[in-house]
């Protein structure tokens, strides 16, 4: 079923409209990116005319990690990595208000929470959003793709892969954990509003709704910590990956989470910084 998605899943329905750019080095060597969500539902599909023919005309479907690829051992080893060792507690590192509503709200025991990282507390509490607005990591953009390339047998590489991805979400500092643990806790209904309306920006490739859903809460200087990991220092290692396949002549569709492209940071602005012409191509645009 996976494998038609892409073209076929919601024949009848409205196309989405995701994020795609077209990047070229004037010498016909073109690389196209696509802003993906990590979380979807079906109603997503078809992803759109253009996205389909960047991922016919692409030779490698590029994402941040491979997902399908992933062992037992790696999937054990990443949830280790989100538990504290004996000797420590998640109430040491959260406020007491957070910890009391995760108590409250997350379905689990005190004694699991307490051992469970607060990026662990993160996950439970935003998949559990996404979950009540009908979206799942099946259905994710990401997971789409790979289960269609790996169908397909198309060449599926890794930008990053799940340590690097387990490393920084362990960098994010406690106090910016806190403060979206319970910006997602405290306020249910907001936080399902807030989903809904970056998930309807996602479908209809609105840039401006996207780059300000995906703003940091606040200014402080955990914060800033936790955009230059999440962000900047990632932005900077896809553009780098980006300049690669364009050096070496492979067409590749680079799928990443759509904040990725977006902003002064962002991939696109980055590439074209570096002398690239990156076109935007709306859905029914010709690659």
């Amino acid at each position: 079923m996976m494998a038609a998605c892409l073209a076929a899943c919601g024949q009848g329905k409205a196309e989405s409209d995701p994020l795609l750019y077209r990047v070229s080095d004037g010498q016909g060597c073109t690389v196209y990116l696509l802003g993906t969500i990590h979380m979807g539902r079906p109603d997503f599909y078809p992803l759109g005319t253009a996205a389909e023919a960047a991922y016919q005309a692409a030779e490698v479907l590029a994402v941040e990690a491979d997902l399908l690829s992933q062992s037992a051992a790696d999937a054990a080893r990443y949830s280790a990595a989100l538990m504290y060792s004996p000797g420590d507690e998640c109430r040491r590192h959260l406020s007491p208000e957070t910890y009391q509503l995760g108590l409250q709200r997350l379905g689990r025991s005190e004694g699991l929470l307490n051992r469970m990282r607060p990026a662990a507390w993160y996950s439970l509490a935003e998949t559990a959003v996404f979950a009540e607005l009908g979206c799942s990591q099946e259905w994710g953009v990401d997971s789409v793709l790979l289960h269609r390339a790996h169908d397909e047998g198309k060449l599926v590489e890794e930008l990053e892969g799940g340590d690097a991805q387990i490393g920084i979400l362990l960098s994010i500092p406690d106090e910016v954990m806190d403060g979206e643990i319970r910006r997602l806790l405290s306020d249910p209904d907001q936080a399902r509003a807030d989903m809904e309306n970056a998930l309807r920006a996602w479908q209809a490739g609105d840039a401006d709704a996207l780059l300000a859903a995906a703003l940091p809460s606040s200014d402080t200087p955990a914060y800033r910590l936790y955009t230059e990991a999440v962000y900047a220092r990632r932005n900077a290692l896809f553009a780098q990956r980006v300049t690669e396949y364009l050096a070496k002549g492979r067409t590749a569709l680079v799928a990443v989470g759509a904040a990725h492209l977006l902003g002064q940071d962002g991939l696109a602005q980055r590439l074209a910084d570096a002398g690239y012409r990156v076109e935007r191509l709306p859905n029914g645009q010709e690659t």
